[in-house]
Protein backbone atom coordinates (compact mmCIF):
# COMPACT_ATOMS: atom_id res chain seq x y z
CA UNK A 1 0.00 0.00 0.00
CA UNK A 2 1.27 3.80 -0.75
CA UNK A 3 3.26 5.16 2.02
CA UNK A 4 4.50 8.62 2.50
CA UNK A 5 8.04 9.15 0.39
CA UNK A 6 11.01 7.53 1.88
CA UNK A 7 14.68 8.47 0.88
CA UNK A 8 18.32 6.91 2.40
CA UNK A 9 21.73 8.28 1.57
CA UNK A 10 23.67 6.44 3.95
CA UNK A 11 25.41 3.32 4.63
CA UNK A 12 27.63 4.10 1.63
CA UNK A 13 24.51 2.57 -0.08
CA UNK A 14 22.33 5.39 -2.56
CA UNK A 15 18.92 4.29 -2.48
CA UNK A 16 16.02 6.59 -2.79
CA UNK A 17 12.17 5.50 -2.80
CA UNK A 18 9.18 7.35 -3.58
CA UNK A 19 5.21 6.61 -3.17
CA UNK A 20 3.37 8.70 -5.29
CA UNK A 21 -0.44 8.48 -6.65
CA UNK A 22 -1.92 10.81 -9.51
CA UNK A 23 -3.09 12.91 -6.68
CA UNK A 24 -0.12 14.07 -6.01
CA UNK A 25 1.39 14.69 -9.65
CA UNK A 26 -2.03 14.68 -11.40
CA UNK A 27 -2.38 13.77 -15.05
CA UNK A 28 0.40 15.80 -16.19
CA UNK A 29 3.49 14.03 -18.00
CA UNK A 30 6.50 13.86 -15.60
CA UNK A 31 9.45 15.83 -17.81
CA UNK A 32 11.12 13.42 -20.25
CA UNK A 33 14.42 12.63 -17.93
CA UNK A 34 16.78 10.21 -17.31
CA UNK A 35 19.16 8.83 -14.26
CA UNK A 36 22.54 8.01 -13.86
CA UNK A 37 21.38 4.94 -11.59
CA UNK A 38 18.82 2.15 -12.31
CA UNK A 39 14.75 2.87 -11.70
CA UNK A 40 12.24 0.61 -10.22
CA UNK A 41 9.06 1.60 -10.76
CA UNK A 42 6.14 -0.35 -9.73
CA UNK A 43 2.46 0.02 -10.76
CA UNK A 44 0.00 -1.15 -7.53
CA UNK A 45 -2.92 0.28 -9.08
CA UNK A 46 -4.74 1.91 -11.36
CA UNK A 47 -3.21 2.25 -15.08
CA UNK A 48 -0.04 4.41 -16.27
CA UNK A 49 1.24 5.18 -19.85
CA UNK A 50 5.10 5.07 -19.50
CA UNK A 51 7.57 6.18 -22.42
CA UNK A 52 11.13 4.84 -22.70
CA UNK A 53 12.75 6.34 -25.32
CA UNK A 54 10.87 5.59 -28.52
CA UNK A 55 8.95 2.85 -26.68
CA UNK A 56 5.16 3.37 -25.53
CA UNK A 57 3.69 1.27 -22.70
CA UNK A 58 0.57 0.88 -20.51
CA UNK A 59 1.15 -0.10 -17.05
CA UNK A 60 -1.60 -1.90 -15.40
CA UNK A 61 -1.70 -3.16 -11.58
CA UNK A 62 1.02 -5.60 -10.74
CA UNK A 63 3.49 -4.18 -13.98
CA UNK A 64 7.40 -3.28 -13.02
CA UNK A 65 9.27 -1.11 -15.12
CA UNK A 66 13.00 -1.83 -14.68
CA UNK A 67 14.95 1.08 -16.55
CA UNK A 68 18.51 1.30 -16.80
CA UNK A 69 21.02 4.56 -16.51
CA UNK A 70 20.60 6.42 -19.47
CA UNK A 71 17.58 5.60 -21.14
CA UNK A 72 15.06 8.64 -21.30
CA UNK A 73 11.65 8.17 -20.00
CA UNK A 74 8.90 9.70 -18.92
CA UNK A 75 5.10 9.01 -17.27
CA UNK A 76 1.71 9.89 -16.97
CA UNK A 77 -1.78 9.03 -15.66
CA UNK A 78 -4.48 8.31 -18.19
CA UNK A 79 -8.19 9.33 -17.71
CA UNK A 80 -9.05 10.18 -14.12
CA UNK A 81 -8.50 6.77 -12.98
CA UNK A 82 -6.98 6.82 -9.48
CA UNK A 83 -3.25 5.24 -9.25
CA UNK A 84 -0.60 4.50 -7.01
CA UNK A 85 2.84 3.25 -7.94
CA UNK A 86 6.59 3.02 -6.11
CA UNK A 87 9.75 4.82 -7.48
CA UNK A 88 13.07 2.70 -6.32
CA UNK A 89 16.34 4.96 -7.48
CA UNK A 90 19.53 3.02 -6.92
CA UNK A 91 23.49 4.51 -8.04
CA UNK A 92 24.81 2.35 -10.45
CA UNK A 93 27.54 1.89 -9.39
CA UNK A 94 26.20 0.85 -5.57
CA UNK A 95 23.68 -2.06 -7.09
CA UNK A 96 26.28 -3.52 -9.87
CA UNK A 97 28.84 -3.66 -7.12
CA UNK A 98 26.46 -5.35 -4.99
CA UNK A 99 25.41 -7.74 -6.82
CA UNK A 100 28.53 -8.19 -8.32
CA UNK A 101 29.80 -9.58 -4.36
CA UNK A 102 26.15 -11.84 -4.44
CA UNK A 103 28.09 -13.67 -7.54
CA UNK A 104 24.87 -14.44 -9.42
CA UNK A 105 25.69 -15.44 -13.14
CA UNK A 106 23.11 -15.00 -14.72
CA UNK A 107 22.50 -11.03 -13.69
CA UNK A 108 23.76 -10.23 -17.04
CA UNK A 109 20.47 -11.20 -18.23
CA UNK A 110 18.23 -8.49 -16.22
CA UNK A 111 20.94 -5.51 -16.83
CA UNK A 112 21.66 -5.74 -20.30
CA UNK A 113 21.32 -2.08 -20.74
CA UNK A 114 17.75 -2.58 -22.06
CA UNK A 115 14.27 -1.55 -20.21
CA UNK A 116 12.33 -4.11 -18.77
CA UNK A 117 8.95 -4.37 -18.00
CA UNK A 118 7.18 -7.42 -16.00
CA UNK A 119 3.74 -8.56 -15.74
CA UNK A 120 3.90 -10.08 -12.46
CA UNK A 121 0.73 -12.85 -11.69
CA UNK A 122 -0.91 -12.62 -8.27
CA UNK A 123 1.14 -14.34 -6.76
CA UNK A 124 4.57 -13.01 -7.28
CA UNK A 125 2.65 -9.32 -6.52
CA UNK A 126 2.07 -10.49 -3.35
CA UNK A 127 5.86 -11.23 -3.19
CA UNK A 128 7.03 -8.27 -4.40
CA UNK A 129 4.75 -6.01 -2.05
CA UNK A 130 6.32 -7.83 0.82
CA UNK A 131 9.81 -7.25 -0.92
CA UNK A 132 9.29 -3.71 -0.68
CA UNK A 133 7.48 -3.15 2.67
CA UNK A 134 10.40 -4.49 4.38
CA UNK A 135 12.73 -2.61 1.82
CA UNK A 136 11.44 0.75 3.17
CA UNK A 137 11.20 -0.47 6.64
CA UNK A 138 15.10 -0.47 6.47
CA UNK A 139 15.39 2.80 4.77
CA UNK A 140 13.37 4.35 7.26
CA UNK A 141 14.32 2.81 10.62
CA UNK A 142 17.48 3.04 12.33
CA UNK A 143 17.82 -0.38 13.46
CA UNK A 144 20.73 -2.20 14.32
CA UNK A 145 22.30 -4.07 11.20
CA UNK A 146 19.62 -1.65 8.66
CA UNK A 147 22.46 -1.30 6.57
CA UNK A 148 23.27 -5.22 6.40
CA UNK A 149 19.44 -5.71 5.82
CA UNK A 150 18.78 -2.94 3.17
CA UNK A 151 21.39 -4.64 0.65
CA UNK A 152 19.97 -7.91 1.42
CA UNK A 153 16.70 -6.56 0.63
CA UNK A 154 17.77 -5.13 -2.69
CA UNK A 155 19.79 -8.13 -3.51
CA UNK A 156 16.58 -10.16 -2.98
CA UNK A 157 14.81 -7.95 -5.36
CA UNK A 158 16.82 -8.11 -8.17
CA UNK A 159 17.23 -11.76 -7.96
CA UNK A 160 13.12 -11.81 -7.63
CA UNK A 161 13.34 -9.53 -11.06
CA UNK A 162 15.73 -12.42 -12.62
CA UNK A 163 13.41 -15.24 -11.92
CA UNK A 164 10.49 -13.41 -13.15
CA UNK A 165 11.66 -12.27 -17.00
CA UNK A 166 9.43 -15.23 -17.79
CA UNK A 167 6.90 -12.55 -17.69
CA UNK A 168 8.69 -10.19 -19.74
CA UNK A 169 6.45 -7.91 -22.05
CA UNK A 170 7.02 -5.90 -25.16
CA UNK A 171 5.78 -2.56 -26.32
CA UNK A 172 2.55 -2.45 -28.05
CA UNK A 173 3.11 -3.62 -31.78
CA UNK A 174 1.28 -4.54 -34.92
CA UNK A 175 2.54 -7.96 -35.11
CA UNK A 176 -1.04 -10.67 -35.21
CA UNK A 177 -0.21 -12.33 -32.29
CA UNK A 178 0.73 -9.77 -29.96
CA UNK A 179 -2.51 -7.53 -31.19
CA UNK A 180 -4.25 -10.41 -30.25
CA UNK A 181 -3.06 -10.34 -26.75
CA UNK A 182 -3.45 -6.58 -26.88
CA UNK A 183 -6.82 -7.26 -27.48
CA UNK A 184 -6.87 -9.91 -24.59
CA UNK A 185 -6.09 -7.11 -22.68
CA UNK A 186 -8.46 -4.49 -23.94
CA UNK A 187 -11.22 -7.21 -23.30
CA UNK A 188 -9.85 -7.86 -19.86
CA UNK A 189 -10.24 -4.18 -18.86
CA UNK A 190 -13.76 -4.36 -20.01
CA UNK A 191 -14.82 -7.04 -17.74
CA UNK A 192 -12.90 -4.95 -14.49
CA UNK A 193 -14.27 -1.84 -15.24
CA UNK A 194 -17.91 -2.49 -16.31
CA UNK A 195 -19.83 -0.90 -13.92
CA UNK A 196 -17.60 2.34 -14.58
CA UNK A 197 -18.27 4.88 -17.12
CA UNK A 198 -16.21 2.89 -19.62
CA UNK A 199 -16.17 4.62 -23.65
CA UNK A 200 -14.77 3.71 -26.84
CA UNK A 201 -12.68 7.48 -26.71
CA UNK A 202 -11.61 6.84 -22.95
CA UNK A 203 -10.14 2.85 -23.88
CA UNK A 204 -8.14 4.22 -26.90
CA UNK A 205 -6.41 6.46 -24.87
CA UNK A 206 -5.54 3.97 -22.24
CA UNK A 207 -4.56 1.60 -24.95
CA UNK A 208 -2.70 4.45 -27.09
CA UNK A 209 -4.73 4.05 -29.90
CA UNK A 210 -7.15 5.57 -31.99
CA UNK A 211 -10.71 4.41 -31.64
CA UNK A 212 -11.63 3.54 -34.86
CA UNK A 213 -8.20 1.03 -34.89
CA UNK A 214 -9.63 -0.44 -31.37
CA UNK A 215 -12.95 -1.04 -32.78
CA UNK A 216 -11.95 -2.88 -35.65
CA UNK A 217 -9.18 -5.16 -34.32
CA UNK A 218 -11.16 -5.33 -31.43
CA UNK A 219 -14.00 -7.25 -33.66
CA UNK A 220 -11.73 -8.70 -35.66
CA UNK A 221 -10.64 -10.96 -32.81
CA UNK A 222 -13.26 -10.57 -30.73
CA UNK A 223 -16.10 -10.83 -33.35
CA UNK A 224 -18.23 -7.63 -31.54
CA UNK A 225 -17.32 -4.43 -31.34
CA UNK A 226 -15.94 -3.06 -27.79
CA UNK A 227 -18.71 -1.86 -26.85
CA UNK A 228 -21.04 -4.67 -27.47
CA UNK A 229 -18.79 -6.74 -25.48
CA UNK A 230 -19.09 -4.21 -22.62
CA UNK A 231 -22.99 -4.58 -22.93
CA UNK A 232 -22.90 -8.27 -22.95
CA UNK A 233 -20.57 -8.48 -19.98
CA UNK A 234 -23.09 -5.57 -18.45
CA UNK A 235 -26.38 -7.53 -19.40
CA UNK A 236 -24.43 -11.00 -17.80
CA UNK A 237 -23.84 -9.01 -14.28
CA UNK A 238 -27.06 -7.38 -14.27
CA UNK A 239 -28.99 -11.03 -15.13
CA UNK A 240 -27.11 -12.70 -12.38
CA UNK A 241 -27.97 -9.85 -9.96
CA UNK A 242 -31.78 -10.05 -10.27
CA UNK A 243 -31.45 -13.92 -10.09
CA UNK A 244 -29.75 -13.78 -6.79
CA UNK A 245 -30.33 -10.57 -4.92
CA UNK A 246 -33.68 -8.60 -4.27
CA UNK A 247 -31.94 -5.51 -5.26
CA UNK A 248 -34.26 -2.99 -6.99
CA UNK A 249 -34.32 -3.25 -10.60
CA UNK A 250 -32.98 0.57 -10.97
CA UNK A 251 -30.08 -0.28 -8.32
CA UNK A 252 -29.04 -3.05 -10.37
CA UNK A 253 -28.90 -0.70 -13.62
CA UNK A 254 -26.81 1.31 -11.79
CA UNK A 255 -24.54 -1.18 -10.48
CA UNK A 256 -23.59 -2.47 -13.80
CA UNK A 257 -22.69 1.03 -15.71
CA UNK A 258 -25.60 1.93 -16.84
CA UNK A 259 -27.12 5.72 -16.44
CA UNK A 260 -30.57 5.06 -18.14
CA UNK A 261 -33.38 3.34 -16.63
CA UNK A 262 -34.59 3.02 -20.29
CA UNK A 263 -31.66 2.43 -22.17
CA UNK A 264 -30.69 -0.11 -19.51
CA UNK A 265 -33.97 -1.80 -20.31
CA UNK A 266 -33.21 -1.60 -24.07
CA UNK A 267 -29.83 -3.25 -24.63
CA UNK A 268 -30.92 -6.18 -21.77
CA UNK A 269 -33.68 -6.77 -24.26
CA UNK A 270 -31.56 -7.07 -27.38
CA UNK A 271 -29.48 -9.58 -25.64
CA UNK A 272 -32.06 -11.20 -23.51
CA UNK A 273 -35.53 -11.01 -25.69
CA UNK A 274 -36.81 -9.81 -22.47
CA UNK A 275 -37.37 -6.91 -20.63
CA UNK A 276 -35.60 -6.57 -16.79
CA UNK A 277 -39.16 -6.94 -15.29
CA UNK A 278 -40.28 -9.89 -17.42
CA UNK A 279 -36.77 -11.96 -16.45
CA UNK A 280 -37.43 -11.28 -13.01
CA UNK A 281 -40.87 -12.41 -12.87
CA UNK A 282 -39.50 -15.65 -15.35
CA UNK A 283 -36.51 -16.78 -12.41
CA UNK A 284 -39.52 -16.12 -9.59
CA UNK A 285 -41.78 -18.26 -11.52
CA UNK A 286 -39.23 -21.12 -12.07
CA UNK A 287 -37.93 -20.82 -8.35
CA UNK A 288 -42.31 -21.10 -7.11
CA UNK A 289 -42.51 -24.25 -9.69
CA UNK A 290 -39.66 -25.69 -8.18
CA UNK A 291 -40.98 -25.09 -4.55
CA UNK A 292 -43.95 -27.01 -5.40
CA UNK A 293 -42.37 -29.64 -7.11
CA UNK A 294 -40.73 -30.43 -3.65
Amino acid sequence: MPQPSCELRSFQAPVMMFYRSNEEDEAAPSLHHYHEGYEIYYLFNGYRAMAVESKEYMLRPGDLLLVPPGLGHQSWAVEDMPQNHVVVNVEADFLERLLEGADIPEMPQLLNGKERILRLPSNQQFMLDSLLYELQQELTTAQPGAACAMRARLTLMMIFLLRNLGCEITHMSQGGHKRKNDIEQVAAFIEEHYADPVTLGGMAKIFMTNPCALSRSFKRYMGVPPISYLNRVRIQAAKELIENSDLSLTQICSRVGYESLTYFGRVFKEFTGVTPSQFRRQIRSRASDRREVL
